[in-house]
């Protein structure tokens, strides 16, 4: 069981009725704290931890002046593994919230994480495998609240990453959207990796991640604009496209037991949670 370092304060369970955050309270026999009745402007009148379950664009709000002021809050969303059936999972799950994660004062675990046993590793079952490569340079551009988040302008971004990427690299660039058709469409439909297993990818671009995941699982090396999951084994800058690094197998380990210390089980969320009272 994971034990997070704990705190002597109830969390602010931040949400709205009917919605993840108000089952989990239910589960854990804590109030429910509704959006509507909690703003930016009330952040700096307590220090209770904040625990919300997603992000939007009020719930940036939120954050933006959590870190203002240095108020604690957590995340809670989709485990970064174990939830999708593709064929880096070795179990066939279809449940999309199997696994969780918990992150403290930010929307990801983005520095390396320590842990040193593949015991989770093998409880999500999680192997790496091998796509082929070819010449093609892949762009996730991000989604409404990645562009929200990192503040940018996806009207614009097309342009302004081909330019860049022109700098460094004559290939062809193709780019892919952001899926519009909802959770069902992202994680079962339209999954990332299915356009990876084509074989014609020299290396992908992403703003978050699901497809940074997904590419350093399949064997094709990405680059991450925005610190993610991926950040401690991926490149985060432009120039390094023709002369990427491919992750070594003893890197792919290590950074598979970290991610795997962080994607949780309800009831080792529910425990995380507890242990924030």
């Amino acid at each position: 069981m994971i034990v997070m370092k704990e705190i002597k304060k109830t969390p602010v369970m931040y949400g709205n009725p009917d919605s993840h955050i108000d089952r989990i309270c239910k589960v854990l026999a804590l109030p429910l704290t509704p959006q509507d009745d909690f703003t930016a402007e009330d952040v700096p009148k307590s220090d209770e931890p904040i625990v919300m379950f997603g992000v939007c664009p009020q719930k940036m709000g939120i954050i933006r002046e959590c870190w203002r002021v240095g108020r604690q809050f957590y995340t809670i969303d989709s485990g970064y593994l174990g939830n999708v059936r593709a064929p880096f999972h070795k179990f066939r799950n279809g449940g999309y919230k199997k696994w969780f994660r918990l992150v403290p004062n930010d929307i990801q675990h983005c520095g390396a994480i320590q842990y040193d046993h593949d015991d989770r590793i093998e409880r999500l079952g999680v192997s790496p495998i091998q796509f082929g490569r070819g010449d093609k340079i892949l762009v996730a551009l991000p989604g409404h609240i990645a562009c929200t988040y990192h503040d940018i302008d996806i009207d614009t971004l097309p342009e302004e990453i081909t330019q860049e990427i022109r700098k460094y690299s004559g290939r062809e660039i193709e780019f892919r959207g952001f899926p519009s058709g909802g959770t069902r469409e992202r994680f079962r439909e339209n999954q990332f990796w299915k356009r990876l297993k084509v074989g014609d990818i020299h290396c992908t671009v992403s703003w978050g991640s699901v497809a940074a995941v997904e590419s350093t699982l399949c064997g094709i090396p990405t680059i991450s604009l925005r610190p993610c999951i991926t950040s401690p084994v991926c490149s985060s800058i432009i120039s390094d496209i023709e002369n990427i690094e491919i992750l070594k197998e003893d890197r792919m380990q290590d950074w598979l037991r970290g991610i795997s210390k962080v994607c949780i089980t309800s009831d080792e969320l529910h425990d995380q949670i507890r242990a924030l009272k």
